[in-house]
């Protein structure tokens, strides 16, 4: 039995096929009693879905149904099923029809672990970012104030905590709190981290954390996904794009990629060359930043670093300064 689903966040549009043929299709609530009031069985079905914010909200009750599931590249979808009306019913059946064509462009599912595990790190990193915005905040608000700030220690935040400035003390309260999430964080994923053999080689590289490297082997999941080093490369938007045109070639700002996983990496280069004098990654941007500046060099040297991880997954080792596979 097949199953297609256009997902939506409270309903979603649902074709039940079986051997070909199709037996009910229509609107449900996007919860696994809606589910079950349309799919007879709770085993050996085939659901395919197309990748979407709704997602992980729809694979959870589908996993617990015993089925297997399919997720359909939405991007290309829409160039090969491009239809001028565009309904949730159309939608549902161009999903159907692509997988009985043998034709569907499919996107990766990761594990439960591994989708736990990029939650985590997402929702650390975004009140890191909010930590960051509640600092500078602090910083400008001084500054009108005429209050000379040095650097923002605890010990420091603590004094304006009980200020007599109420923006500065509701900022410091609130700084607090974020620092106090980010440390609950920390421990959580410093825990996951020791207990992923990903995670655990890539820490051996000097620059990156259990918090960087927990959230790279999540953004990988599976390194046996990646034929070469260059599809890692291309999924972490680290190639540059092409022009061709009369035996010339430009090269031009990086492809778009996983923008958490390459951020990650760039932050983590940084880090690297400045604690770790004697590796080839930091060889790689003393040559290049001379030549094309610091910060191109930096994008050229997390290439370098997403290969050396590539390759250490692949034959499980840990980080060598002299090269890959040393």
């Amino acid at each position: 039995m097949e199953v297609a689903i256009d997902v939506g966040k409270r309903k979603s549009y649902v074709v039940v096929q079986n051997d070909g043929i199709v037996e009910r299709e229509g609107y449900v609530e996007t919860t696994e009693e809606g589910f079950d009031s349309i799919i007879p069985t709770r085993d050996g079905s085939t659901f395919i879905i197309e990748a979407g914010s709704s997602l992980y909200h729809v694979v959870g009750p589908l996993e617990r149904r015993n089925g297997r599931i399919i997720v359909a590249h939405p991007a290309a979808m829409k160039l090969i099923a491009k239809a001028p009306n565009k309904t949730d019913k159309n939608d549902a059946h161009k999903l159907l029809n692509a997988y009985n064509a043998n034709y569907l462009p499919r996107s990766y599912l990761p594990s439960k672990e591994v989708r736990e595990d990029r939650n985590l790190c997402s929702v650390r990193e975004f009140v890191v970012r909010q930590r960051a915005a509640i600092k500078n905040r602090i910083r400008y608000e001084a500054h009108r104030s005429g209050i000379e700030l040095g650097s923002l220690t605890k010990k420091s935040i603590a004094e304006l905590k009980v200020s007599q400035n109420l923006p500065l003390k509701e900022l410091a309260a609130l700084h607090q709190g974020c620092s106090e999430i980010v440390s609950n964080f920390d421990d959580v994923v410093e825990e996951k981290a020791r207990q992923s053999e990903y995670a655990k080689l890539i820490d051996t590289i000097p620059g990156i954390g259990s918090v960087s490297a927990l959230l790279i082997a999540s953004q990988i999941a599976d390194i046996g996904r990646f034929p070469t080093e260059f599809h890692l490369f291309s999924y972490a938007g680290l190639c540059p794009s092409t022009h061709q045109s009369g035996g010339k070639d430009w090269k031009g700002h990086v492809k778009p990629g996983n923008m958490s996983l390459r951020s990650t990496l760039i932050e983590c280069v940084w880090i690297h060359i400045a604690c770790c004098d004697y590796s080839t990654i930091t060889e790689t941007y003393r040559r290049l930043s001379a030549r094309m500046g610091p910060k191109k060099a930096a994008v050229a040297c997390a290439k370098r670093m997403a290969r050396i991880i590539y390759y250490m997954l692949i034959r499980n080792k840990p980080f060598s300064p002299y090269g890959v596979g040393r």
